[in-house]
């Protein structure tokens, strides 16, 4: 996931999810440039972590497919009669 590809939508309903939060949790008021900045920071912190567990998820799910397809592909050969001679 990079930063700059994040949908606009998507990282103000994080602000405004991000404000409420610390106005229940916190009892804290953030204005929308320190919880922007706040939203940046995290998903800069977490970028690398996040990103590296989604590849490593998808390999696990190709490696299951893949290993499934192979078993297919196993029980589709045909059996060989010896040569008698």
């Amino acid at each position: 996931m990079n930063v700059r590809k994040l949908p606009r939508e998507q990282k103000e309903k994080w602000i405004e999810d991000l404000k409420q939060y610390f106005e229940n949790e916190r009892g804290e008021s953030l204005g929308m440039f320190e919880a922007e900045e706040l939203v940046d920071y995290l998903l800069q912190m977490f970028e690398p972590y996040l990103y590296n567990q989604a590849i490593e998820d998808a390999r696990t799910m190709i490696e299951q497919r893949m290993a499934g397809i192979e078993e297919d592909l196993y029980a589709m050969k045909k059996s060989v009669a010896k040569d008698r001679r």
